[in-house]
């Protein structure tokens, strides 16, 4: 018995090759497992950002860590950072928020955020101060 295959059978075999590989790696697979960064939540008060922005307490804003900052803030100016406005979503005890990137955090670690009160105030008590969470680009 011969088998033939032909160019479009390729075509269609390669194609739903790569279909598939986007929807294994699409966003919503990694949120759905609770966020691929992971480090410290914590809280501030905003002013204005690194990103240019005024904000305040009630603001659904954060500033990522330096170390996470830093490498998209072209020629030292941090409003022109590629991360600034960017969306956000944290993770928390089985809860979760959305806000977006507005200012750096200096003090903070790789993979830490320091979020507004507003936002903290959605996943946590303040009083606990510093939480475990996960977090990813939105």
């Amino acid at each position: 018995m011969k088998f033939s295959i032909s160019k479009t059978q390729i075509i269609l075999v390669v194609f739903m090759l790569i279909i598939e590989t986007i929807v294994d790696a699409s966003p919503i697979t990694k949120r759905q497992s609770g966020g691929s960064h992971s480090g410290d939540g914590t809280y501030f008060n905003p002013g204005l950002g690194a990103c240019g922005e005024q904000d305040n307490d009630s603001s659904m804003i954060v500033a990522l860590a330096a170390p996470d900052f830093d490498p998209s803030t072209p020629n030292g100016n941090p409003n022109k950072n590629t991360l600034c406005g960017r969306g956000i979503r944290i993770y928390y005890n089985g809860k979760s928020v959305d806000g977006k990137v507005t200012d750096r955090c200096p003090e903070c670690k790789s993979g830490d955020v320091d979020m507004s009160p507003a936002m903290f105030d959605t996943i946590a008590d303040p009083s606990q101060g510093r939480i475990p969470i996960t977090w990813d680009f939105i």
